[in-house]
């Protein structure tokens, strides 16, 4: 069996890298589509209340259920990225998350039965910078430096060097 070339397989890791991120973001697209609108969720949420024999509000159940969506949708998505593509450069992942989310409610502007809203923004944000908590929380779990790799300079591709403490 031959070897291949040493940049065919570079090549390979870098593609390889983006498949998590396109995949998520696939999702992010699909669930902003009229099948994922409030009033499609309203129904599964009553239903699901009806059959499990809860009696709450599923209004107030529905708001719930579709904030947290968001919330931890651009939650999980900042960790792919700072995991993936964008390895070492959280701010980056951050502002990559708060357009991603920006650009959603801009596409649900042109959808029937799709409203834009900037308060979604806002709560797909504050996913983002819990993501980035997280991140710092497991950089300095697993003994990283979590600070001082936090920069704007770099290829997307490029990996930082370990900062020593004295």
């Amino acid at each position: 069996m031959a070897r291949e070339p040493a940049g065919e397989s570079m090549r390979r890791g870098r593609v390889r890298v983006w498949i998590p991120t396109l995949v998520w973001f696939s999702m992010i697209c699909v669930m902003s589509s009229t099948d994922f609108s409030a009033a499609h969720t309203l129904a599964v949420v009553r239903e699901f209340l009806r059959m499990a024999g809860i009696h709450w509000s599923a209004h107030v159940a529905n708001v719930i259920l579709r904030k947290g969506a968001h919330f931890s949708i651009y939650a999980i998505f900042f960790l792919i990225l700072t995991d993936g593509p964008l390895k070492g450069r959280p701010i980056i992942a951050v502002l990559v998350c708060m357009m991603t989310g920006s650009a959603d409610e801009i596409h649900q502007i042109f959808l029937i039965g799709r409203t834009a809203s900037v308060f979604d923004v806002g709560i797909d944000s504050a996913g983002a910078f819990f993501g980035l908590c997280v991140w710092i929380f497991m950089q300095k779990d697993f003994g990283e430096p979590a600070w001082p790799t936090i920069g704007l300079a770099g290829g997307a591709m490029t990996e930082r060097a370990p900062v020593t403490r004295a």
